[in-house]
């Protein structure tokens, strides 16, 4: 049986929205197609030890505990999740959407998983004084995908099989990772060779790799030109003449470079900033591809990056880097406060003004006109650009001089 990949409840059919908890469902393919799919498995270590010293009551709430944060964290990155089978759970990404950081996506969320497991894990130690851990295995390849009742049967080809195998190879809290995987995700992790290994039903030793970190804020494969651009020379005028423009009147223009995948749109920003030299300072965000509430994402990436916080800087460091930048700006501590707000680090919540009616008119409102004054004092010395390509990547801003 199909089930939702937010809550786990069993679909009936081929339902638009998840009768549970509302979860908007992507419609499955109804033919038999190859796709380049990542998979991930997951299982729990000497599962058969942990029930032996469990109850079945209090195993049976752990085992959901730990499928709600498989869930989450596989399914907030957009995979299908499949059915959880005993203690095992299959999930795929790239189907029924595919999207060009899927293997990306997979590490990150399983990176994510293992630090929350690492906390229930915890608490299972102090309250129970038992081990639980978990292993998973990612494997990248080319499958076949068709329409069936299950995830598991929807999904078949060497690379399912494999993912598999690593996750039956992996130690305890460990995650492998597939050569296909690695390459693509080469950039944006931290990780050490765990092979060859030789996996059951293949016929040679295959090469593996033990994820040890995932990179904030990297691409999986940083783009490496090795060519000279060409057939961009208009638009790269375009550019110039709107850069030198802006840094005349002292105003802002916006650039949306539109264009199917793969045309070269991240080429011609990058090119076209790499070209400014020492004439702007550059910030970049980005607006993730999954995920709820990442419209002002780019604009918090672009601000933290202009006040120069740290990911690991404390609440209080951040307010005082964010201070700094709007000395001198007029009502600069309202403006820190309500900076501070969409950043997630204010030390308090400024209070809304109330309508004429009486209701709460909200602090979303007053943020625009905050940034606004943030962004004038982060361009005293000159304009500042937006340039932004769809999806994975939205401002990069230089600021003339």
């Amino acid at each position: 049986m199909t089930t939702c990949p937010n809550c786990g409840n069993g679909l009936v059919g081929q339902p638009r929205f998840c009768p549970e908890c509302g979860h908007r469902l992507t419609a499955r393919a109804t033919t038999q197609e190859f796709r380049i799919v990542t998979v991930v498995f997951c299982d729990v270590v000497k599962s058969t030890e942990l029930e032996r010293e469990l109850d079945p009551l209090p195993m049976q709430r752990l085992l959901d505990r730990y499928g709600q944060a498989v869930r989450q964290a596989l399914g907030d990155r957009g995979a299908s999740v499949g059915k959880r089978h005993g203690d095992g759970f299959m999930a795929a990404f790239g189907v029924p959407e595919l999207h060009e950081d899927d293997a990306l996506r997979a590490v990150r969320a399983a990176g994510e998983l293992r630090t929350a497991l690492d906390e229930l894990a915890k608490e299972v130690r102090e309250q129970r004084g038992l081990e639980f851990h978990v292993r998973l295995g990612i494997n990248t390849g080319n499958v076949l995908v068709r329409d069936a009742g299950t995830l598991e049967e929807e999904l078949t080809g060497t690379p399912v099989n494999l993912a598999k195998r690593f996750e039956e190879l992996a130690g305890a809290g460990e995650i492998l990772l597939g050569e296909e995987t690695y390459r693509l995700v080469v950039d944006a992790v931290k990780a050490e060779p765990a092979g060859p290994l030789t996996v059951k039903g293949t016929a040679e030793p295959q090469n593996v790799w033990r994820l040890l970190e995932v990179l904030p804020d990297r691409p999986g494969r940083a783009r490496r030109p090795i060519a000279p651009m060409v057939g961009r020379g208009r638009e790269q005028q375009l550019l110039q003449q709107l850069f030198e423009r802006a840094a005349a009147e002292g105003a802002c223009h916006l650039v949306s470079v539109l264009g199917s995948a793969g045309v070269g749109k991240s080429r011609l920003v990058d090119e076209f900033v790499a070209g400014l030299g020492d004439q702007a300072s550059v910030l970049r965000g980005h607006c993730p591809a999954f995920g709820d509430s990442v419209t002002m994402w780019p604009m918090v990436e672009v601000v933290r990056q202009a006040a120069g916080i740290a990911p690991d800087d404390s609440p209080e460091q951040a307010r005082a880097r964010l201070a700094e930048l709007l000395a001198g700006v007029e009502r600069g501590n309202l403006v820190t406060e309500r900076i501070a707000q969409l950043l997630g680090f204010a030390a308090r919540t400024p209070a809304c003004p109330r309508t004429p009616s009486g209701r709460w008119s909200g602090c979303w409102r007053h943020w625009p006109a905050a940034a606004r004054w943030c962004w004038s004092s982060t361009t005293s010395s000159g304009p500042t650009r937006s340039c932004s390509t769809p999806s994975s990547t939205w401002p990069s801003t230089p600021t003339p001089r």
